[in-house]
């Protein structure tokens, strides 16, 4: 027959982190791990004695009144297999230190014995498991070359800024730019040298996107795209200006471009108010019609709209023949 002692020296060696609470919802049994991990988020309590007869469910609840939705959770859990409504309860949860991010779960289970109702809880670390999720959800979403949003999550992303605009009648902005002559590049230059050069404008995009509601994105091989919510054509028409600029600037050799041997782009800009009724895919066509005009005007050019005149902005290294 295993004794309590042998027993207890067996959950001692376990990483899981292991209570038993009585049916008062008080603490009867920690094992070491429980302790240390108490240790690890203040709980100062150093030994497993110290934890016996600790009030779980107050804990629990006192952490619910401060908004920690997961001690809610747990409360309402545990409550429920004390009255014998639930047998077992399991989550998630998040529990960041200062030095490191952590996850964790939580089950809670009914035990008896000796006709006396017990609730073992543990908790489980999961943080390598959550990280490595967290990896392979982040790689689904981007771009691995330019680390940009992927055209998956980009439509994602503007989805959810398109509704935001549509309840708060604000308008929304999007800008689609395609770089000048860049498969000539390839040609000329090899695909690695290309993908430097992607790297560059991805990299120099992230500086026309800070806000909260700005949203960028590797739309293509060559294309890429730009969203605003709460700007309308001529606060994005600056921003492409800018960009437009700012890639200039870069002077990236493009031999086989008659824009003064350099990387250029072209682009359109669409701008919408958008109402319940309308759907997110006008926008786009829209600027893709002007990204249109804006090649076939010679490119190194923005075409846009204003007051349902469409007209186009050269850029200097280029004018727009007339």
């Amino acid at each position: 027959m295993l004794n309590i002692a042998f027993l207890s020296q067996v959950l001692n060696t376990m990483e899981e982190h292991i209570a038993v609470l009585d049916e008062s919802g008080k603490i009867v049994y920690v094992n070491q791990a429980w302790v240390e991990f108490g240790n690890c988020n203040q709980a100062k309590l150093q030994t497993q004695d110290a934890w016996i007869g600790i009030d779980y469910l107050e804990v629990c609840r006192k952490s619910a009144t401060n908004g920690d939705e997961t001690a809610k959770d747990v409360f309402k859990a545990v409550s429920d297999q004390l009255a014998e409504r639930v047998k077992t309860f399991n989550t998630e949860y998040p529990c960041h230190s200062p030095k490191q991010q952590r996850w964790f779960t939580v089950r809670t289970s009914v035990m008896h014995h000796e006709n006396e109702r017990y609730i073992v809880i543990s908790h489980q670390d999961i943080t390598l498991r959550k990280m490595t999720e967290l990896e392979i959800e982040a790689l689904s979403r981007t771009d691995p070359l330019t680390g940009l949003a992927n055209r998956r999550h980009f439509a994602e992303l503007m989805t959810s800024e398109w509704n935001r605009c549509t309840r708060f009648h604000q308008p929304f902005s999007l800008i689609i730019l395609d770089l000048d002559f860049f498969k000539q590049l390839n040609d000329k230059l090899g695909h690695l040298e290309g993908d430097h050069c992607l790297e560059k404008i991805g990299h120099s995009l992230q500086h026309y996107a800070k806000r909260a509601n700005d949203i960028c994105a590797r739309y293509g091989g060559e294309e890429f795209a730009l969203a605003y919510g709460g700007l309308d054509v001529v606060a994005t028409l600056h921003i492409a200006m800018r960009l437009q600029s700012h890639i200039n600037a870069l002077q990236i050799k493009n031999p086989a471009s008659p824009h003064h041997g350099i990387l250029t782009f072209s682009a359109g800009i669409s701008t919408m108010y958008p109402t319940p009724g309308d759907n997110i895919t006008d926008i786009i066509a829209l600027a893709d019609q002007q990204l249109y005009r804006a090649k076939q005007s010679g490119r190194n050019c923005i075409a846009y709209q204003i007051n349902d005149e469409l007209k186009l902005k050269s850029n200097p290294l280029h004018p727009v023949k007339k």
